[in-house]
């Protein structure tokens, strides 16, 4: 009889005890209204404590909670929630003028990485600066997303056709070839043949017609001048 009196007690005194108290619900997954509304209904207060992106939990929807559930709170205390942002999104910065180099190394500092990079020659740009990216500036893009770029060559070389030299005198050849930015590198002097003064192109390399661009090498052959036999 003591025994069950003294059992007894115990339980009266644990009930009274816990008779303040409310089991904290499970809010994960739930809007804020919907969880203080939860809340109000055992006798609890919701408090916001903070945002956090997540990849899982969609935006605006409780992610987790403090205390948890099943733990037991006095009626009129606090339950802090921390609400999703959703998936991370990051903005695309601004890249087109930046050096090509620089424009990498931003990509990957805001988040994001280098997709595909084409060049083309642009004249009045400066090379290796980035004249378009997709997608553009401001757009937004889950991270490590990719951000592809055109870069700029320089201008566009200028293009000649080789003309016909063989005949002419190399001093007007050379003085034609120099006007255009052409180099003559390779000047290889022959035997004059009989009719021919010397100082005129024999052979030329390329042959007339061929396409040439401003930086390109020609050969030529030009008769040397006459041994003197006395």
């Amino acid at each position: 009889m003591i025994g069950a009196a003294v059992l007894s007690g115990y339980l009266s005194m644990r009930k009274a005890v816990r008779g303040g108290e409310v089991t904290v619900p499970s809010l994960h997954g739930m809007q804020l209204n919907d969880a203080a509304a939860r809340l109000v209904q055992e006798g609890l207060v919701l408090e916001k404590s903070g945002e956090r992106t997540d990849p899982q939990i969609e935006s605006g929807l409780i992610v987790s909670q403090d205390p948890p559930e099943g733990s037991h709170l006095k009626r009129n205390r606090k339950v802090r929630v921390m609400v999703s942002l959703g998936r991370e999104v990051l903005t695309v910065p601004q890249l087109v003028g930046q050096p090509a180099r620089r424009a990498q190394i931003g990509l990957q500092q805001s988040g994001l990485k280098l997709g595909q990079i084409a060049y083309v020659c642009s004249d009045g740009s400066e090379a290796d600066r980035i004249l378009a990216q997709e997608p553009p500036a401001g757009s937004k893009r889950m991270p490590q997303g990719e951000v592809d770029l055109l870069v700029s060559k320089g201008n566009r070389p200028r293009i000649w056709v080789m003309p016909a030299v063989e005949g002419r005198d190399l001093s007007s050849v050379t003085r034609l070839f120099n006007e255009a930015g052409l180099r003559i590198p390779n000047v290889r002097q022959e035997a004059s043949r009989e009719g021919i003064s010397s100082g005129i192109v024999l052979q030329q390399y390329p042959l007339s017609g061929y396409p040439l661009k401003e930086g390109d090498s020609i050969s030529l052959v030009v008769s040397a001048e006459a041994e003197d036999h006395e």
